[in-house]
């Protein structure tokens, strides 16, 4: 890649290094989801497990160790999904960061520099973009909202 004259980038490097960046952050986003399903799922397992215990434990300390781990667990699932929904929040927040400085920097450069006039949008179409954030959104929310559910309802007297 060539610098400009005056040692500015040129549209297309400029778009390539934003590029990479908005994909180095969807990566991670990638696999905080995967994180997020697979740290759940030993949670939702682990809690299940606790809900079949016998009544009778095979000691008192058994016994103790089962009713911490019944409040335990759902505490330390639903920090999980508060720590991962913020990292992704995160991440996403960074990405239309750097989707806007490349839009702001077209904007001023576009005239001149026509480098990179016929490569993609910088992120996609914006509606399938949107649709794309449905699930690394919505299932941080949806785990929240279920670990929740759990640890108040014992709290709340049922009618």
């Amino acid at each position: 890649m060539h610098e400009t004259q005056t040692g500015d980038l040129t549209r297309a490097q400029y778009y390539d290094k934003i590029r990479n960046q908005i994909e180095h952050e969807d990566e991670l986003i990638n696999l905080r989801v995967v994180w997020q399903l697979l740290a759940q799922s030993f949670f939702f397992s682990t809690y299940a497990s606790l809900l079949n215990v016998d009544k009778q434990a095979k000691s008192v300390w058994f016994h103790q160790e089962q009713d911490v781990l019944f409040w335990l667990v759902p505490i330390a699932a639903f920090l999980a999904g508060l720590l991962t929904a913020v990292s992704i929040f995160t991440s996403l927040a960074n990405i239309a960061h750097l989707r806007h400085l490349f839009e702001d920097y077209t904007k001023d450069e576009a005239a001149e520099d026509q480098s990179a006039k016929l490569f993609p949008p910088i992120q996609g179409v914006e509606r399938f973009r949107k649709l794309a954030t449905i699930a690394p959104i919505g299932l941080p929310i949806l785990f929240i909202a279920a670990w929740l559910i759990i640890l108040i309802r014992p709290l709340v007297p049922i009618p």
